[in-house]
């Protein structure tokens, strides 16, 4: 079954428990600014900036995507670490720089300072990279 790509904006509690597993996984770095996973996928719900990637019903991965005029800006980008290496961020971001491309806008990925593993991913696959202090 492929992995499909959409914008979450009506979660159900599998989803909600599938996004905090997700983010409890990762650095606390990647949550920066926010204070808490849930303070992060609120803001992301809120603001219908949540990009979820579905696997048989399950979230395997997820990042904020904020539209902008002359980019989007992708940030919080994650993916649970049992399906690493497995092409689902990779599928997130085709899918992101498909649709940027479709809207004339460039796809910028947010890097927190400290955070090499995104950096090397980010630079990997010739992403544009905006470091977040």
């Amino acid at each position: 079954m492929p992995v499909y790509i959409e914008t979450l904006t009506q979660p159900s509690a599998q989803d909600l428990q599938d996004l905090t597993d997700l983010y409890q996984e990762q650095a606390t770095t990647l949550l920066q600014p926010f204070t808490s996973v849930k303070q992060l996928i609120e803001h992301a719900l809120q603001q219908q900036q949540l990009r979820v990637c579905r696997f048989n019903g399950r979230l395997l991965g997820a990042g904020i995507v904020q539209q902008q005029a002359q980019r989007w800006l992708v940030s919080h980008l994650c993916v649970r670490q049992l399906t690493w290496r497995r092409g689902v961020a990779k599928r997130l971001l085709e899918v992101l720089q498909q649709q940027s491309e479709q809207q004339a806008v460039k796809l910028v990925f947010i890097v927190p300072k400290d955070e090499q593993i995104m950096r090397n991913y980010a630079l990997r696959h010739q992403l544009d990279i905006l470091e977040n202090d």
